[in-house]
């Protein structure tokens, strides 16, 4: 469409340049009248392409501004973070101590790898504790390590 009113535009300036005749003139009128007439319409087409692509974004007005409870629990989530650190921690060791074992070729059923296990960190008790204060956040990544490990230990002979 663009293409086509700058072929028009281009071929009126060109007749009108040349000064042919009054008649040429009135057709590069005509014509501007007509990229006049059509450029609303080409900025509508934009504007619907550019409202389709974009996203509806709600208002900032619409925003709630954080309140003391929001705030505090956001500061509880972060204490917690530290200890959901420390249990995915703990997580990965009983992955890293079994994928030692299980590379050795040391079968889940024998001493040696009861006593490596035994040794390892209890992380169960802590994620009792905290678990009822946990965000959805928090618990998967939790839950996340914790599948890891039970596929590691299902894997193993």
């Amino acid at each position: 469409m663009k293409f086509k009113m700058l072929f028009m535009a281009a071929a009126a300036l060109l007749t009108v340049s040349c000064g042919k005749t009054d008649k040429a003139a009135e057709t590069g009128d005509s014509v501007k009248d007509t990229i006049v007439a059509e450029a609303p319409v080409d900025s509508n087409q934009v504007d619907t392409t550019t409202a389709e692509a974009a996203p509806e974004t709600p208002a900032k007005a619409e925003v709630a501004p954080e309140t003391p409870a929001k705030a505090e629990a956001e500061t509880k989530n972060n204490e917690l973070d530290g200890e959901v650190d420390k249990i995915i921690s703990q997580i990965n060791k009983h992955i890293t101590t079994i994928k030692d074992l299980k590379d050795n070729g040391i079968p889940s059923g024998s001493a040696t790898a009861f006593r490596a296990i035994e040794n390892l960190p209890d992380y169960d008790k802590k994620l009792k504790k905290i678990k009822s204060k946990l965000s959805p956040e928090q618990k998967a990544r939790i839950n996340a390590a914790e599948k890891k490990l039970q596929k590691l230990i299902d894997s193993w002979e």
